[in-house]
């Protein structure tokens, strides 16, 4: 197994680790140190890629393994920030139905090329749909850490609270952009059906 593939299963590993940490109130720190956890986790869905390019190690497992260590992290990011309660109860709805969604179309559109001989790799709507979510989900979790501390109050939290909440609009327009794109992309593989 190459290194690109050990950097992806490495982030799948790091998902359970991150939700304990963020859940268990009486760790302390727990939060922090799952944010940082998630910083960590996030970056290593760039270097992967980066590396496999690079080093012309871009393997059928990687382009597999890649896309689900994505969701892994980005759901359970979605589903830790629930119990802080920045926001109503029916937007993380509405966020993990549209996730859930996207993905589950996006996999479903894999299952059909991959019957056909057809590897369906991430593409670059998709990097940046991800890359929005982590950094809005970082965000959230900065909140949730916030909440919980009371570090910080007044107007700058109040700032930064807009912005991330502006990122996560974004990055939800992202999930549903990326997934028409990927349908328009690999159309061809849908001919015949």
């Amino acid at each position: 197994m190459n290194l690109p593939n050990k950097i992806t299963i490495s982030r799948i590993a790091l998902v359970p680790i991150i939700m304990i940490f963020y859940l268990i109130v009486e760790i302390p720190y727990g939060k922090l140190i799952a944010t940082i956890l998630f910083i960590i986790a996030s970056i290593t869905d760039f270097l992967d890629g980066y590396l496999a390019r690079k080093n012309n190690e871009v393997t059928n497992t990687g382009k597999f393994l890649d896309p689900i260590a994505d969701k892994l992290l980005v759901m359970a990011g979605i589903l830790i920030i629930i119990q802080d309660a920045i926001l109503p109860v029916y937007v993380y709805i509405i966020a993990c139905a549209l996730v859930f969604a996207r993905d589950y179309l996006v996999n479903s559109l894999r299952q059909v090329a991959s019957t056909k001989g057809v590897v369906i790799a991430a593409d670059k709507s998709g990097k940046i749909k991800t890359l929005l979510l982590d950094i809005a989900l970082v965000g959230m979790m900065l909140l949730g850490i916030n909440k919980q501390q009371n570090w910080f109050e007044g107007l700058g939290i109040d700032i930064f609270s807009y912005i991330v909440y502006a990122i996560g609009i974004l990055a939800l327009f992202m999930v549903i952009y990326s997934s028409i794109d990927y349908f328009i992309k690999n159309r061809s593989v849908l001919k015949g059906e």
